[in-house]
């Protein structure tokens, strides 16, 4: 019976208070095996996950691993240690100065297995992010809770399923975070075991903590905090008895009892510091360029700003950490606006976040000690939250960012701790309120006592904790369950650049920064309006946003609205040379060809490799006749980029304008051989032969274009090569090809037009005209060939009212009173045809056929003066017309029959 009592006891009581050589776990979960707790863990890690895997590469991923050379097999391995994280040399002022290789590494694997196919990237995250979780439960296991497995495995279960991994994990760039991490918590482990040994064991596993540590910082840069961590833990935990010790004597008994204290430090230090060496040379002199965009805290004027945002700034992510309730890919640009002022409301959230975090050091550091275990697990917790971000505070360098997600992956290990022993403490109050007193404890009684022992087991006090047990972990399970739910939520954000950008402008609509990249989405996808919308919205919120200016002028079809833009971009940001570019490349549309050449090349001054820069130069200089200097040009951009097939192809349209026919076949053939789909090249070759007039190599060219890529352009130009060879059955058939895709295209329903009209199909041609000149009322070619198509017709009325009706809205144009003049004289109206005559050579005093006409019929008329005036001005237009020289002929003889 006693046997019986005892167990039930066992059953019914609450969590045991244990003294702190024991397990000091106060939250009565039940006691799992070890490796059902680690198979949990990866299991959750994994689940949180699991829908992210068939997700696109998306933002910085899209630099990272499809733009970054340097992950190709064919780039040589040397170039990932002399080139940034993106593949642009160190030692270039474009570089991000961010040096990551042992990152870029996996990339690199990733990329030999199996390409860009995004899966392969996401699954090798998901993988790294179990392991990590792992080796933290570990680490809480082994080094800070002890013999508590079970807050190591709830603070691994917290670690697993927090939602502000989620950028890190799913966003593949954010590997470099994760692996970092696995390599801190490894360094970490190596400098426990090194305290823990003596001798050689100890010198192998402080090498190993160096090593391991120097490879966190090769795959992010904050890795190299480990050694804080790792000098903080010794000083504070490992030899806090022997510190507390002389400082409470104040006198030192015995020197050697610091010596393997004092090396190691010394060698984590010196570590660390030839690290950070390393890294300043790996700048190559330069440090990274930001502007006010990325950070503009640390761009303001005034001091008192800097400090009150700096630290509003680290209770922010505190706050990311707690309640990870919003999250956002971006947070620059108006997300988190300036503390400008004591007064701001935001104040109150730093002065609260400051009390916290003093009251936690104090217990870690400064308390009494009657509970050391829990202090120890505190210093480190608090070592692991704050000193890996440091180097992202803005107190040491400016930063590229305000807040960034990814960046709290490491530290949050130190908040998943402090969340477990907060909850532990609250455990142990609720258990301490409903505790058996001494004399009520079960010892072996006989059977006749046994009820009212259970009535002192079934006490309300008792009772009461119990239920406040059961609610703690139902509360715990819960929390678990609902970061579960947010990240697998959290995760679909990631599942490509439209839901990604999107999210950023639903999230925090201030955001400039979101707009600008929502914008850029839009546009790739030819969805202009609503990118233009985006993009003036941007710069509403932010006026001095350079590359929403650039790229805002690049959709608007206005140029002098468009240039507005780029000389705006340009006034914020002088080096800015796509502004440049674009700025030259409208001034080159609209014939302002010097100034295009100024901009265009002030484009290059600012980046010398600016590959299309030099090239429209090139193109810039041959309009204006400056040959020489163009082919210097031409010649840049092969030396810039020798397997440029773009490169080939201008320089080979170059060559040709030049005569030089033959090093233009070289030049497109190379670009073919470089790129055997470049159709650019090819339908360029085609329009060369079909001038050349060989018309077979021509017609191949324009159709293994077309075989390639069927273009409604292409199959206007082979129509156009069939109409000038006569064989206007292909012309017709390749028009109609092109005008079934492109049913709007201008050129093609006008030269249809005129094709019909020469093979007397004219009612159809009509048609055709009419449309064009209601959907292209400014195209006066229109009018002109509609009014041809009627008098072709003997249709000379109509002709005349397309004419007609041309002049009221182009009323300056000579050529349209030319032909309005013609139509009168085949209606027999001369007097309407001199008046419409004169008005030509009024506008235009060098049209020779209006003078030559006028001449005509002032001859019919025989005022002889006026006639011979028009014929000796026409005659001097165009001496060698045979029409004139009969006419003046005539004139000759008639005056000299009238001089007899």
């Amino acid at each position: 019976m006693a046997a019986n009592l005892k167990l039930r006891e066992e059953k019914t009581r609450g969590p045991l208070s244990l003294d702190n050589n024991c397990d000091l776990c106060a939250i009565p979960l039940p006691n799992l095996p070890r490796s059902l707790q680690y198979g949990i863990i990866a299991f959750t890690s994994v689940v949180c996950y699991l829908n992210s895997l068939d997700y696109d590469l998306v933002h910085d991923d899209v630099f990272a691993i499809k733009e970054n050379l340097d992950i190709r097999p064919e780039t040589p391995l040397r170039n990932i240690l002399s080139n940034d994280f993106w593949g642009k040399p160190m030692w270039s002022n474009r570089s991000h100065k961010s040096y990551r290789p042992l990152c870029a590494l996996t990339f690199r694997m990733n990329y030999a297995i199996h390409g860009l196919t995004p899966f392969g990237y996401h699954a090798a995250n998901v993988v790294l992010h179990s392991v990590v979780c792992l080796l933290y439960t570990f680490m809480c296991d082994t080094v800070a809770f002890k013999s508590a497995n079970v807050l190591a495995f709830l603070a691994g279960l917290l670690f697993a399923a927090h939602p502000v991994h989620t950028e890190a994990v799913t966003g593949v760039v954010g590997r470099a975070d994760v692996v970092a991490c696995m390599l801190f918590l490894l360094s970490f482990l190596a400098f426990i075991r090194s305290t823990g040994n003596k001798g050689s064991y100890s010198i192998m596993y402080t090498v190993l903590c160096v090593i391991l540590g120097s490879m966190a910082m090769l795959v992010k840069e904050h890795g190299i905090t480990v050694f804080g961590v790792c000098i903080v833990y010794d000083v504070l935990v490992i030899n806090k008895k022997l510190i507390w010790r002389v400082l409470n004597e104040r006198k030192v008994h015995d020197v050697e009892m610091f010596k393997p204290l004092l090396i190691r430090i010394l060698v984590l230090s010196t570590s660390a510091l030839f690290l950070m060496v390393f890294r300043v040379w790996m700048l190559g002199g330069n440090l990274p360029y930001f502007t006010s965009q990325d950070n503009p805290a640390s761009f303001s004027d005034s001091l008192a700003t800097r400090v009150m945002t700096y630290w509003y700034l680290i209770a922010f992510n505190a706050w990311l950490l707690l309640s990870p309730s919003m999250l956002s890919y971006d947070w620059q640009m108006g997300s988190i606006p300036l503390v400008e002022s004591p007064l701001d409301y935001r104040n109150l959230a730093t002065v609260m976040f400051v009390m916290i975090a003093v009251l936690v050091v104090h217990s870690a550091v400064l308390s009494n000690r009657r509970h050391p275990t829990e202090q120890d697990i505190l210093v480190l917790s608090l070592a692991l939250l704050c000193i890996p971000i440091l180097p992202a505070s803005n107190l040491f360098f400016r930063v590229g960012f305000v807040v960034a997600e990814r960046i709290l992956y490491i530290p949050s290990m130190g908040f998943c701790m402090l969340v477990v022993c907060g909850l532990n403490k609250l455990a142990s109050v609720v258990g301490h309120n409903g505790k058996t007193s001494s004399k009520d404890k079960v010892k072996d009684v006989p059977s006749n006592s046994r009820n009212e022992t259970k009535a002192s087991l079934n006490s309300p006090a008792r009772v009461t904790s119990y239920m406040l047990h059961k609610i703690l972990l139902s509360g715990i399970f819960v929390l678990v369950g609902l970061f579960c739910w947010k990240c697998v939520v959290r995760n679909r954000v990631w599942s490509s650049r439209e839901t990604l950008f999107r999210s950023g402008v639903e999230t925090l609509p201030h955001n400039a920064k979101a707009h600008y990249n929502y914008a850029n989405f839009l546009k790739d996808v030819e969805r202009n309006t609503e990118a233009m919308h985006h993009y003036e919205t941007a710069l509403r919120l932010a006026p001095n946003h350079v590359s929403a200016h650039n790229n805002l002028g690049t959709l608007l079809e206005n140029s002098e609205e468009a240039m507005k833009h780029f000389s705006q971009a340009i006034k914020y940001d002088p080096y800015h040379a796509n502004s440049y570019f674009n700025l030259g490349t409208r001034l080159a549309s609209l014939k302002r060809l010097s100034e295009a050449e100024a901009m265009l090349k002030e484009a290059i001054r600012l980046n010398p490799s600016y590959l299309d820069a030099v090239m429209n130069t090139a193109g810039v200089l041959s309009n204006q006749g400056k040959h020489d200097e163009a082919k210097d040009f031409y010649k840049k951009a092969l030396t810039l980029e020798p397997r440029n097939g773009d490169a080939h192809n201008n320089y080979a349209v170059f060559l040709g304008k030049m005569g030089r026919t033959s090093e233009a076949w070289v030049n497109y053939n190379t670009a073919l051989q470089l790129n055997p789909n470049h159709t650019v090249a090819l339908v360029n070759m085609g329009r060369q032969l079909s001038a050349a007039g060989k018309i077979q190599d021509a017609e191949r060219a324009y159709k293994r274009a077309l075989s390639i890529k069927r273009e409604p352009s292409t199959l206007q130009l082979l129509g156009v090569m069939y109409y000038h060879n006569k064989q206007t059955r292909d012309a017709e058939v390749a028009w109609k090809q092109a005008l079934d895709m492109e049913p709007s295209d201008v050129e093609t329903r006008s030269n249809y037009a005129i094709l019909l009209g020469q093979t007397n199909r004219l009612n159809e041609a009509v048609s055709i005209l009419k449309g064009l000149v209601l959907d292209d009322p400014q195209n006066l070619g229109h009018y002109k060939t509609l009014a041809g198509m009627y008098a072709q017709n003997r249709q000379m009325n109509d002709a005349l009212q397309v004419i007609t009706n041309a002049l009221k809205l182009h009323g300056g144009d000579a050529d349209l009173y030319y032909h309005q003049g013609n139509f009168y004289k085949d209606l027999n109206n001369m007097q309407q045809a001199k008046k419409s005559f004169k008005m030509a050579v009024r506008l235009d005093p060098e049209h020779f056929s209006a003078h030559l006409n006028l001449g005509v019929i002032f001859h019919l008329e025989g005022k002889h003066a006026e006639a011979r005036l028009h014929y000796e001005i026409a005659a001097k237009l165009d001496p060698d017309n045979i029409t004139l020289k009969q006419n003046l002929a005539k004139l000759q003889r008639v005056e000299k029959r009238n001089n007899k």
